[in-house]
């Protein structure tokens, strides 16, 4: 019958189902049956034992056979989607997949956006995967089912609403993987969750000229990692052509990475060169990270590290920072950043209203315009800013971090601020506790930190200088800290 047929087949047309109905009205006539043949016993046996089987079976729900199925553009969806007898389209896959089962998709334009509503399990994924360097073209996914793996798409759509994220996470969808996919040139977020969906992992995409933001993560206990976001536009109309349809967005921004919900992590990103002054981007306050509450739930455990971010121009008179992080819609609780590489920005972590505890943790901060760490609001030591390096940060005269007075304090130590060539460290708005010890990178990189390479010299003053913390147990690069003296920065 071809590729994926059921695993569990129809019972045989020679069951002898219709004796059990017999056999046991005999049981319970214990007047006409006091003692049956022992023909009929061992038929009741095997009828029982049969009985109990499809039972079982009905219980577990059906096995389907892992099979693999093929998608191409000159194939035909009334095929057998088998490699000869390929389906046309990726939607037809998606309709027809089930747990434990693949469909490749050959390279083309698909031309299509994909509702993906079935689900998997945890044993048995269903997924779509393009074929190994081809270029399978369409305009994006709707994801409500579970248990799905999206694989190696190329994915634009210039359309709006719900319809103009790359992909769109939504109802209560989870554990599904969205990995190695191609997200560029749309009207709204590269890959956007609403807040019912949960376990989601968006794994090493090329984010480029996506508006707002090129992820925004939300529901509860996401994972994203490995993900490359770049040329975030805040109004896509203004270009013209492709975009021209585009339509503004309310609070119109272009920012790395969005996060609300719980228990999300993102790691190891990259973030980079989104631009201001241009008429796509004209004063966009761009942050690497941002977060402003939620009424959905409470913002929380969140942890944000062994990122990169790095921003093409550090000015004061361009808006660009590592985070900002407010309770606007909704109060934050704990967000936690640590072994992180953050250049090349105007400020650094910019800390508002209703948001209850920031660890920062082992961060290497380099070229950094004014403050790294700006608390509005204020604080307590319940915030700790520990083992972070503050290279060439607030060249205008700033100090590295910033408190608002008659604020109680957070929890500063072991944190390095020093500035090229051992110039004078800023003083303004306060003095917070500090060392300054030339930190002795292997590699400085350029006025951008282009080509740096924040691992520390053997001879560094800092390595080993730093206080243990058990929560950092590794660094940047995957290096244990354990069972040595901690070194301060993002590089044990």
């Amino acid at each position: 019958m071809g590729d994926g047929w059921l695993l569990s087949q129809p019972p045989p047309t020679d069951c002898r189902c219709r004796d059990i109905a017999p056999v046991v009205a005999s049981i319970h006539d214990g007047a006409r049956m006091a003692t049956p043949p022992v023909s009929r016993l061992r038929r009741l046996t095997i009828l029982a034992a049969i009985l109990g089987l499809v039972l079982a079976m009905l219980s577990r729900g059906v096995a389907y056979a892992a099979a693999t199925y093929y998608v191409s553009p000159n194939g035909n969806d009334s095929a057998a989607g088998t490699s000869a007898s390929p389906w046309r389209t990726i939607q037809k896959a998606a309709s027809t997949l089930q747990p434990g089962q693949t469909a490749i998709v050959a390279a083309g334009n698909y031309g299509e956006r994909v509702r993906v509503k079935s689900s998997g399990t945890r044993a048995n994924p269903i997924t779509l995967q393009v074929v190994s360097g081809a270029d399978a073209q369409l305009r994006g996914f709707d994801l409500s089912g579970s248990y799905w793996v999206l694989n190696g798409f190329d994915i634009s759509t210039q359309t709006n609403g719900n319809e103009g994220y790359g992909v769109y996470v939504t109802g209560s969808a989870s554990n599904d993987t969205i990995e190695n996919n191609y997200i560029h040139e749309l009207c709204h977020e590269g890959i956007f969750m609403d807040p019912t969906v949960s376990y989601i992992s968006v794994l090493n995409n090329s984010i480029w000229r996506a508006e707002m933001a090129g992820v925004l993560a939300d529901g509860k206990y996401d994972l994203i990692q490995g993900n490359e976001v770049s040329g975030t536009q805040q109004y896509p109309s203004r270009a013209g052509g492709i975009y021209s349809g585009c339509t503004i967005g309310e609070g119109a921004d272009a920012d790395g990475f969005r996060f609300f919900g719980q228990h999300q992590v993102f790691r190891s990103n990259y973030a980079h060169d989104v631009y201001t002054a241009l008429p796509t981007n004209p004063d966009p306050h761009t942050d690497c990270f941002q977060t402003w509450g939620s009424p959905a739930m409470q913002v929380d455990d969140i942890l944000i590290e062994r990122n990169i971010c790095r921003w093409p121009v550090a000015s004061t008179t361009v808006d660009c920072s590592s985070a900002m992080i407010e309770g606007k819609e909704g109060p934050v609780g704990t967000i936690t950043f640590r072994n992180n590489q953050l250049s090349n920005m105007r400020q650094g972590i910019n800390v508002g209203q209703k948001a209850a505890e920031l660890k920062i943790y082992n961060n290497t901060w380099d070229h950094i315009t004014e403050q790294a760490i700006l608390f509005n609001d204020s604080r307590s030591s319940a915030d700790e800013i520990i083992n972070n390096i503050f290279y060439d940060v607030g060249y205008s005269g700033d100090s590295y971090a910033a408190v608002p007075d008659g604020s109680p304090s957070p929890r500063f130590q072991s944190n390095d601020f020093y500035m090229p060539g051992g110039a004078s460290v800023g003083t303004y708005p306060s003095v917070e506790p500090s060392i300054s010890v030339a930190p002795m990178f292997v590699n400085y990189g350029d006025s951008t930190s282009a080509g740096a390479d924040f691992h520390l010299q053997p001879s560094s003053g800092l390595k080993g200088a730093g206080v243990t913390i058990p929560t950092v147990t590794d660094d940047f690069y995957g290096t244990s800290r354990v069972g040595s003296a901690y070194s301060v920065g993002a590089a044990q």
